[in-house]
C-alpha cells in the first residue's frame, strides 16, 4: 500500500519517525519519506497522484489556519484545491487529530478562521486518527463526525532498542521534579515554578529541561523573573540532544507536566516519561484520563490558575513525602511505567491497527 504521509519526518518530534519507520515494516511504502526540503514535499504530493498512492496522511496540517492573515487564507484555500484534487483522483485522507486547538491558535484572541477551517476540513477526511478515546467523543460530538471513521489507538512510546530492559537505580540524592520538552506558554512554566515556590520544599529540587520557544513573546523573561532567588529550581534553556535525554531523567524521580487541559489531548511527554521509566504529575486532560487510574500517574484537575497552583503545590508536598518515608517510591513505580509502555504503547501493534484501518477505507482493499 503506497502512503504519502505529511511531514515525511521531523528534526523535532521522533513521533512522525517511529510511526513512519515502523508503518514501513506493516506493508506500507511511505512514498515521500526520502524528500525533506519545502519545494521537494510540495512536488512530492504530485508524485504520490501519478504514482497511485491510496492514502494521504496529515499531521498538523491545521496549523495553517491559527493565524488569520491574508497569506494564510492564501495558503488554505491552496490546500483546500490540493485535497479536492487528491480525492478527485481517488486518494483517500487521513488526519491524526493531536489536540483539540493548534497550540499556535493559542495566541489569537478571534479564532473564529481557525474553527472555520476545521468545519471545513474535518468533513473532508476520511478517517482521523487519534491517540485518546475523549478525541473520539469530541469529533462526533462536536463535529457530528462518523464514529466508524475514527481509528483510536495510543500515542506509541519513545522506547529505543538501549531502552527495553531497565534496571532499579540507586535513589536520587533529593527529591527531584522534572520538566522535560520545548517550553511554550501551554506547558504553565512560570505557574509550575510558582507552585513549586508554594510547596516550600527546600530540600527537594525542580530541574526544567528545554529551549524556550522563540515564538512566545517575553515568555523567556517571565520564567527568569519566576526564577529569581529560587535556589532549588535550575532551568537548562537550551535544545536537548538525544543523547542527553537518558541521563536527565535517570537523575530525577518524578516528571511533571502542567498543562493548559484547554487545548491539550496528548503529549508526548507523557509517553517519554513512562519510556525513560518515570512515574508523572500531570493535569488531567485527554489520554490522561485513559490512563489515570494508573498507580505511577498523579493526575490533578482544576478550575483556574490560582486552584492549579494550589492543587500542583499540594501535590508536590504529598510527593516529597512519600519520598522521605520511602526514597526508592518512585523508581519502583517507574518501573510500572516502563513496562506499560513496553507493552501497551508497542509501535508494531499501533501501526498494525492504523494499516487494518488505512485498508478499510482505501479504494483498493487488500
Amino acid at each position: 500500500m503506497k502512503v504519502y504521509f505529511f511531514p515525511p519526518s521531523s528534526p523535532f518530534n521522533s513521533y512522525i519517525d517511529m510511526i513512519t519507520n515502523v508503518l514501513g515494516n506493516n506493508g506500507v511504502e511511505i512514498i515521500n519519506k526520502k524528500y525533506q526540503s519545502k519545494s521537494a514535499k510540495f512536488l512530492s504530493s504530485f508524485l504520490a497522484i501519478i504514482k497511485g498512492t491510496e492514502i494521504y496522511h496529515f499531521n498538523w496540517i491545521e496549523n495553517k489556519a491559527s493565524f488569520n492573515s491574508l497569506k494564510n487564507r492564501i495558503i488554505c484555500e491552496g490546500i483546500f484545491l490540493w485535497l479536492r484534487f487528491i480525492k478527485f483522483t481517488g486518494g483517500k485522507l487521513v488526519w491524526t487529530m493531536h489536540n483539540k486547538e493548534s497550540h499556535f491558535s493559542e495566541r489569537e484572541k478571534d479564532r473564529t478562521f481557525y474553527k472555520e477551517f476545521l468545519a471545513k476540513f474535518i468533513p473532508m477526511v476520511d478517517m482521523v486518527l487519534v491517540h485518546a478515546s475523549e478525541t473520539k467523543d469530541f469529533l462526533i460530538k462536536d463535529y457530528n463526525y462518523p464514529a466508524s471513521q475514527i481509528c483510536f489507538v495510543p500515542h506509541g512510546s519513545y522506547i529505543s532498542d538501549d531502552l527495553k530492559e531497565v534496571k532499579l537505580l540507586p535513589r536520587t540524592p533529593q527529591f527531584t521534579v522534572l520538566a522535560f520538552g520545548m517550553v511554550n506558554r501551554y506547558k504553565n512554566i512560570p505557574l509550575l515554578i510558582r507552585a513549586f515556590r508554594k510547596a516550600n520544599i527546600p530540600d527537594a529540587k525542580l530541574v526544567i529541561c528545554g529551549k524556550c520557544s522563540k515564538e512566545e513573546a517575553g515568555l523567556a523573561e517571565e520564567i527568569q523573573s519566576e526564577l529569581d532567588g529560587c535556589d532549588n529550581v535550575v532551568y537548562d534553556n537550551r535544545f536537548i540532544p538525544d543523547d542527553e535525554v537518558h541521563t536527565i531523567f535517570e537523575k530525577s524521580d518524578i516528571a511533571v507536566l502542567p498543562y493548559d487541559k484547554g487545548s491539550m489531548i496528548n503529549s508526548g511527554a507523557a509517553i517519554m516519561a513512562f519510556s525513560q521509566s518515570k512515574p508523572i504529575i500531570v493535569s488531567r486532560f485527554g489520554f490522561m484520563k485513559d490512563i489515570e487510574d494508573r498507580d505511577f500517574v498523579y493526575c490533578y484537575d482544576y478550575d483556574n490558575e490560582t486552584d492549579h497552583e494550589e492543587k500542583l503545590a499540594k501535590y508536590f508536598r504529598q510527593l516529597n513525602d512519600k519520598y522521605q518515608k520511602d526514597p526508592m517510591i518512585f523508581r519502583q513505580l517507574g518501573l510500572k511505567a516502563h513496562q506499560y509502555a513496553v507493552e501497551e504503547l508497542n509501535w508494531e501493534n499501533i501501526c498494525a491497527d492504523i494499516v487494518e484501518f488505512y485498508k478499510k477505507i482505501s479504494k483498493k482493499v487488500k
